[in-house]
Formats: C-alpha cells, sequence, structure tokens
C-alpha cells in the first residue's frame, strides 16, 4: 500500500511540486520515510533558483493540513534591441523576456546610465536614451534579476552640415542604424533638405536611404520621407531657433552604401506687376535695378527702380522675342520668330530691325561685347556678327536640331544646348563648332558657364538628370539640379559661381557655389502651375526671373 502511494506521491512531485508526507494514520515504515525525503530532494532540485514555480506545501498532522505559499521570480533576458545607434531623446524597442508589464519595475541602463521606460509588456519595453549616455550595453533589471545585451548600442556621431553647401556624402550601413547630421536654423525660415542617393539625384551614389528630420530635442518628429518620388526633397519651416536634426539610415532589404545630403535657404520671391499677361521669355539686367524682358507678339518691357515699375518699349515688330542680351545698359540685342534680330544703342528708346539672313526662329543670342554676339535657332541655325550687326554671317553648326541657349564667356569660347541632348563649343568665336557628346538625348534647354571649362546642361525633362563639365567639356557627367522638374534658360554671373535655372511648375535653384543647386521657396507666389522660362542675377543677392502669363518674380 506505502509503495503504490509513494508511486502516485512521485507522479503528483513531478507535475505539481507537492510533497506529500503519510498521514500518521498510516504504519510507519523506514522504506516509506526514505522515499519521501529522497523524493522531497528530487522536487527541490526541479524548482531552480532562476526558475518560476508556484504551489502549496501541504503537511499532514492529526489535527489537519496547513498550507503554505511560494513564488520564485523568473530570469529576464535581453533578446534585441533596435535602432541599434542613436542619440540622446532616440526611441529604442528593447525585446527580450520576464520585463514587468509595470514601467516603474524595470530599470534600463545605456552603458550604465539609468533610461526612462515610457511603455512596457513582459517582452518588450519602450525608451529613450538618456542624456549623457556612451556607448555600450543595454543591462534591464527587474527585481533581483538583470539581463545585459549581448551587443553594444553606439551614441552616434552629429555630423554638421552648412546650409547652402554641396552635398556632404555619408555611408548607410544598415536598416536599423542611424547616422546623423546637424544644421542650424531660424525659426520662421523656409529650408530645403535634399538627398542623393542610389534612388534619387545624380546615380553618383550607392546606397537607398530614408531621411527623417527632428527638433534639437531629437525625438520631436518634422518629417519621415516615404522614399518614393525620383528626386526627393522635403521643405522645412524652422519651428525654433536651434539645430535641426536629420536621421538617415538604410531602405529595409537594400545594400549598404554611400549616400549624399544637404539644406540649403531660399531668397524671398516676390511678384511683380509686369502690365502684361502674354508669355515672356527672357530678361536680362546690366545691373540690379535696371533690367529688359521680351516676350510674344513683339513685347519689351524695361525697368530703371529694380522692378517698381516696367516701361513699354516699342519693338516695331509683332513677332514673337525670344530672346535678349545687353553688351552695356544702354546697347542691346533682341531675336525672335522669322529670324527677327533688334537692336537698341539708346536703352531702348529706339529698336531698329537689322538683317538676319534667315527665315528660322532665333530661339536666342550671346554678345560678349557691345560688337561681337551669335544667335542660335531652329533647325540649327547660327549667325554671328562681330560689326555690331551690320551684318550676320552664316556659321556651320553641324546639326539639324533646334539650338535652345548658347552661352559665351569670351568673343572666342562659347557653348550651345539644342535638342536631343545636343552641345556644341567653339574656341574661336564660331568659325568652327564642335559636339561634345553628354550621354544625355533629352533636350536641353538651358545651357550656361561659370567659367571656360565648367558648364551646366540641365535637362527640359522631369526624369532625366542633367549635365556638367568640369573640363571644357571633354567629359560630362550627370548632376541632379535641386527639383525633379525640368529646367529652361539659366545664366551665371560673368566670372562668377552664382547661377540660376527656371523651369516647369514654378521652379527656380540657385548656386553661390557652382556645384550644389539649390531650389528656391516660391510657394507663396502660387506658381505650380506656371512655366518660368529664363531667369538671370545681377548680382549674388538679388535675382529675377520670367514666364508664362507676364509673370516676373524677385528675389532678395
Amino acid at each position: 500500500m506505502n509503495s503504490i502511494y509513494c508511486a502516485l506521491c512521485f507522479s503528483l512531485i513531478l507535475s505539481t511540486g507537492c510533497n506529500v508526507i503519510p498521514s500518521q494514520k498510516e504504519e510507519s515504515n523506514p522504506l516509506t520515510s526514505l522515499l519521501t525525503i529522497s523524493i522531497a530532494n528530487s522536487a527541490s532540485q526541479l524548482i531552480s533558483a532562476g526558475s518560476t514555480a508556484s504551489g502549496t506545501t501541504s503537511t499532514g498532522t492529526t489535527s489537519g493540513t496547513t498550507t503554505s505559499s511560494t513564488t520564485v521570480t523568473s530570469s529576464t533576458t535581453v533578446t534585441s534591441f533596435t535602432p541599434a545607434s542613436g542619440i540622446a531623446g532616440t526611441t529604442v524597442i528593447i525585446s527580450g523576456t520576464n520585463f514587468s508589464s509595470t514601467s516603474a519595475n524595470n530599470t534600463v541602463r545605456f552603458n550604465g546610465t539609468s533610461a526612462i521606460v515610457t511603455s512596457a509588456t513582459t517582452t518588450s519595453l519602450t525608451v529613450s536614451v538618456p542624456s549623457g549616455a556612451t556607448s555600450g550595453t543595454i543591462s534591464v533589471t527587474v527585481g533581483t534579476s538583470t539581463a545585459t545585451s549581448s551587443n553594444s548600442f553606439t551614441i552616434a556621431t552629429m555630423n554638421a552640415l552648412t546650409i547652402n553647401a554641396d552635398y556632404l556624402s555619408g555611408i548607410a550601413s544598415s536598416s536599423s542604424e542611424f547616422v546623423y547630421f546637424r544644421v542650424p536654423v531660424t525659426s520662421g525660415r523656409v529650408y530645403f533638405v535634399s538627398w542623393n542617393d542610389s534612388f534619387e539625384g545624380n546615380s553618383s551614389f550607392t546606397a537607398d536611404v530614408i531621411v527623417s528630420a527632428l527638433r534639437a530635442n531629437g525625438t520631436t518628429s518634422v518629417f519621415t520621407d516615404t522614399d518614393s518620388a525620383f528626386f526627393t526633397q522635403r521643405s522645412v519651416t524652422a519651428p525654433a531657433t536651434e539645430d535641426l536634426i536629420l536621421r538617415v539610415r538604410l531602405f529595409s532589404g537594400t545594400s549598404s552604401g554611400t549616400f549624399g545630403i544637404k539644406v540649403s535657404d531660399s531668397l524671398t520671391w516676390s511678384s511683380l506687376t509686369s502690365g502684361v499677361t502674354t508669355t515672356l521669355w527672357d530678361i536680362k539686367c546690366p545691373d540690379v535695378n535696371t533690367c529688359y524682358v521680351v516676350g510674344n507678339a513683339g513685347v519689351i518691357r524695361k525697368t530703371t527702380n529694380g522692378g517698381t515699375s516696367w516701361t513699354v518699349q516699342t519693338s516695331g515688330t509683332g513677332n514673337n522675342l525670344s530672346a535678349i542680351a545687353c553688351p552695356t545698359s544702354a546697347i542691346c540685342y533682341a531675336t525672335g520668330s522669322g529670324g527677327t534680330i533688334l537692336k537698341t544703342t539708346d536703352g531702348g528708346t529706339n529698336w531698329t530691325a537689322q538683317t538676319s539672313g534667315t527665315a528660322n526662329a532665333l530661339v536666342y543670342l550671346a554678345c560678349p561685347s557691345s560688337t561681337n554676339c551669335i544667335a542660335i535657332g531652329l533647325s540649327g541655325t547660327i549667325r554671328g556678327t562681330t560689326d555690331g550687326g551690320t551684318n550676320w554671317n552664316a556659321q556651320t553648326s553641324g546639326t539639324t536640331n533646334t539650338l535652345n541657349q548658347i552661352v559665351c564667356l569670351d568673343t572666342n569660347t562659347c557653348y550651345i544646348g539644342g535638342n536631343s541632348g545636343t552641345v556644341l563649343r567653339t574656341t574661336n568665336g564660331g568659325t568652327n563648332w564642335f559636339s561634345q557628346t553628354t550621354g544625355m538625348t533629352s533636350n536641353i534647354v538651358g545651357m550656361t558657364c561659370s567659367n571656360s571649362t565648367t558648364c551646366y546642361a540641365p535637362s527640359a525633362s522631369a526624369s532625366t538628370l542633367g549635365r556638367v563639365t568640369s573640363n571644357g567639356g571633354t567629359t560630362w557627367s550627370s548632376v541632379g539640379f535641386g527639383t525633379g522638374n525640368g529646367l529652361g534658360v539659366g545664366m551665371c554671373i560673368s566670372g562668377s559661381t552664382n547661377c540660376i535655372f527656371s523651369g516647369a511648375g514654378g521652379s527656380v535653384v540657385l548656386s553661390t557655389t557652382g556645384t550644389g543647386w539649390n531650389f528656391q521657396n516660391t510657394s507663396s507666389l502660387s506658381l505650380s502651375s506656371t512655366a518660368l522660362n529664363a531667369g538671370f542675377c545681377p548680382s549674388a543677392s538679388v535675382c529675377y526671373v520670367v514666364g508664362n502669363g507676364g509673370n516676373i518674380i524677385k528675389g532678395q
């Protein structure tokens, strides 16, 4: 009977942890006592110091049964955390086992520095990286049980960005590891955050990244990008005068590599009253206050007070005028449809027609001196003068493509951009023109150069990158121009790296370095459906742009 009793007891011990001792009413047996001690010892070994067991211990007596309850706390474990790096204020999710579901009952330390637990379950803790934390392991303590991560959390380096500088390169190595950048911003001012990677930009970088912007506290989100556009740029209105923090990580499932990031601000742009509603194609400004604009139906307007008012000038033609060049404040030339060429020598009081020798539309012209000009247009047409327009002589372009913009650095060196990726160069004033290979097949409407060897040719197509050369056109490489819209006529201040392009959707981009192109904030002017056709900056801090509907805008 005692043997059966002990077998049943042993089974109960293994399944429930109970310890049963024979009642005094049963016959005493030395073997039974020995089995009771042995089984009790085995049961105690089943409940280890780091496991959980709760139950009752029942002791038989002549007067009845007494019951006591015992609880043993389980071991805490840390299995993982994400992200792998961050700064003070970064939210970190810690995964593991046997955490307390009460946040205050979990003590989390980043390399010894205590952190605040904001939410908790038995398997997950949400914490913020504490100020003053250093790189190292993460520990979690629940009661008397402490667990430490096998990997270290890295306190990220904060890289400094300079407003309007070119792209700063970084390396993204993981979708759970962040790279941080800091840039000082001024309250209420609009900034543009742009990044360049394998998906957006000019294909010179190898990673595909996602970018977020945070306020200086490292926790308040300004934006998180969805990484869905060909060119990625986000506008930010600074909520305070503080540091804006940019956080970059690898897009999930992609390979590690390099990326570029930059922040630019904008001139303050306003609309000017032109007095016309026809399309305006070009503008030139001999100085910051004096500008001429030309447009359809022979329109010419002039300002001498920085655009406050525009006076009507009599062109003497009803043809569309598409370009104007002013080598001096008094001498200007204009070209247009039907081979039209006009000239003034008295600041526009009188305009005189000249004989171009072609009926093709002359789309653009450049005049590096008061007597030397080159006009270009449809079907590869080029006409040049060295005597102030008395004679316009045909030049051989070697192409039948439409030529859209010409820029001359001096009377000898000029570049032309045209349809189907056409780029031509001369070093002898147009006696000979040589075709250059850009690798681009889309139309080039704009072409400008900051010096004799560095030139820029954006694409008129929104989905195609532009080109840049720094060796006089021997090679052209891809470049982004700060906007996803196609761009048109551009211009650099003579001998300067201050350059401007404008284009579809009210787009205006500027460069003050000749390398980084900065998107301009024209959103308040309601130009999103307006094509802006040409821009000119008479100084580094003053720019004008003209476009469809008689629009003239000024940035300063």
